[in-house]
């Protein structure tokens, strides 16, 4: 589990500008390239980097154990069919939580 804050702002104002859009229809959005150079450079300064450690995290597996007995059995080959080795690892992670399900 992880702890702070985050706020998002879905309106549709928002969703435009952080698309690059005008949110009031009126012309085109801004650009950095329509800056003047002395202010792009004064700028650059003034960007920096952060670091975050994260010291623990805690997570859930989904691996179909939502789903029904034959459902589950539809997801398993589906996944085996594709091509990508990370598909066919998780075919099998969900055949191991079918069985857990199944002795519980």
């Amino acid at each position: 589990m992880s702890e702070g804050s985050l706020e998002y702002d879905s309106t549709p104002k928002a969703e435009l500008a952080a698309k690059g859009q005008e949110p009031d229809g009126k012309g085109t959005a801004w650009e950095v390239d329509d800056a003047p150079k002395p202010y792009i450079e004064i700028m650059k300064k003034a960007i920096i980097g952060i670091e975050i450690e994260v010291k623990s995290m805690v997570g859930k597996w989904k691996m179909s154990q939502e789903l029904k007995a034959e459902d589950r059995k539809g997801v398993k080959p589906g996944l085996r069919e594709m091509i990508d080795e990370i598909s066919r690892v998780v075919a099998d992670i969900v055949e191991m939580k079918s069985i857990d399900i199944s002795r519980h």
